[in-house]
């Protein structure tokens, strides 16, 4: 979750299996700052995940849909380029590629990426 007032603040949550609810600060750092970032990184466009060594966070550079920066934690903030290929690049983005929104995993060997169609979605009615 995305600070309100500071876009560059991550508001951190995790399952609490005993309540089953995703819990603010629980078994984890409440809040993350994001650091050292370009002056056109486009933050609301972001993904983070745990590559198995570090935790990891991506902003879409402004204007673009295939250039990410990327972050790593350092102990204190997610700071960019820390252990970090600086510019990542995505290739053979179909022409259906809705960037607007991303999210990525680790499945402990390969980091994938991934993007929605930019075909509307129709909803189906609950049953």
């Amino acid at each position: 979750m995305r600070g309100k007032n500071n876009p560059f603040w991550r508001y951190q949550f995790a399952l609490n299996p005993a309540t089953q609810n995703f819990e603010y600060g629980f078994n984890s750092i409440n809040a993350i700052r994001i650091s050292g970032s370009p002056s056109n990184v486009d933050i609301n466009r972001w993904a983070m995940l745990h590559d198995s060594s570090n935790y990891r966070f991506y902003a879409f550079r402004a204007g673009s849909n295939t250039q990410l920066y990327q972050y790593a934690f350092n102990g204190f903030t997610c700071a960019y380029g820390f252990r970090s290929i600086n510019v990542v690049n995505l290739q053979g983005l179909p022409g259906k590629t809705n960037s607007t929104s991303l999210a990525m995993m680790h499945d402990g060997i390969t980091i994938t990426y991934f993007s929605n169609n930019n075909k509307s979605i129709k909803k189906e009615p609950v049953q």
